[in-house]
């Protein structure tokens, strides 16, 4: 019999719990204040569920929580007060899920993030100011959406940035402004529709070690 909802009363008597394990169930529901009890909760794995959304009550009592996993669920609504509490988080894993766009505001409380990963999504915008007031990231994984274009400045509070994954999307040009991405050694931009990209793209990498541009449309 697999888990199908969490709850405050499931909970309520670890206050010492530093790691949870809910992977490879069946977790449709996660109620109002499930966590309230797990003060100290560290690592938290929701992966491989049911869940379809994540609000400002889902998580919300997680103040000390770094490691969240919510990938291979059906999540595709992440409201922006959703993380807003997790000011210690330092790694988010939403990959293969359902999310078609994620609110500017999402991620502007979460600003120790090290690690994110939105791969396998169906994201086709990134909104503005979405990756704002990231300065401690270094990974950041966009591949395998539906991407078409990306505005200049996407990342550039990203200083720390040191892998970027952006393959496998429906990119048609390439005009992002990496002048303050200093740290950059990596960018994969493979398996996508790319017909064009700026000269001045890739000025001022000097850490650049690796970068995928095979299986595009046309690179001028």
């Amino acid at each position: 019999c697999k888990i199908q909802k969490i709850s405050f009363i499931n909970l309520m008597r670890m206050p010492n719990l530093k790691e949870l394990n809910f992977g490879f169930n069946q977790i449709q529901l996660i109620e109002e204040k499930s966590f309230l009890s797990l003060k100290e909760l560290k690592s938290l794995r929701l992966n491989n569920n049911l869940i379809t959304d994540i609000d400002e009550f889902t998580l919300n009592e997680l103040m000390k929580l770094n490691y969240l996993d919510l990938s291979f669920n059906r999540i595709s609504i992440v409201t922006d007060n959703a993380f807003y509490k997790l000011t210690k988080l330092q790694e988010l894993n939403l990959k293969f899920n359902q999310l078609k766009s994620i609110p500017s505001k999402t991620f502007d409380a979460n600003r120790k993030l090290q690690k994110l990963d939105l791969s396998f999504n169906e994201i086709e915008e990134i909104s503005d100011g979405l990756f704002d007031n990231l300065s401690e990231l270094t990974f950041l994984d966009l591949s395998e959406n539906k991407l078409t274009t990306l505005q200049p400045n996407t990342f550039k509070d990203l200083t720390k940035l040191q892998n970027l994954f952006l393959n496998s999307n429906n990119l048609k040009t390439f005009d992002i402004n990496f002048n303050l991405n200093k740290n950059l050694e990596e960018i994969r931009l493979h398996d996508n529709k790319i017909e064009r990209i700026e000269s001045k793209s890739f000025n001022n990498l000097s850490k650049l070690k690796f970068i995928s541009l095979m299986d595009n449309k046309c690179i001028d």
